[in-house]
């Protein structure tokens, strides 16, 4: 099966979730880290801790046509 691939960027650091299912963290060190799925309609989601409370932002998108060296950059803005 084909795989898709995106990044999630931010000034903060956060929690990613794909369709609710657990990823990672957005970054590795000061870098976006790179993750897979299968190509079509998802929703990511970015979670991060805001003055001590953690806050969601979600964004529906179909992935479809990257590479491991050209994923989708989805960014996620968030008060610092």
């Amino acid at each position: 099966m084909a795989m898709e691939y995106f990044t999630a960027t931010s000034l903060r650091r956060g929690r990613i979730y794909l369709d609710g299912n657990y990823l990672g963290e957005n970054r590795e060190g000061e870098l976006p880290r790179v993750f897979c799925c299968p190509p079509g309609l998802h929703d990511i989601c970015f979670e991060f801790l805001n003055h001590g409370a953690w806050h969601r932002h979600t964004r529906r998108l179909r992935i479809a046509g990257t590479t491991r060296i050209l994923p989708l950059d989805i960014p996620f803005i968030c008060a610092l």
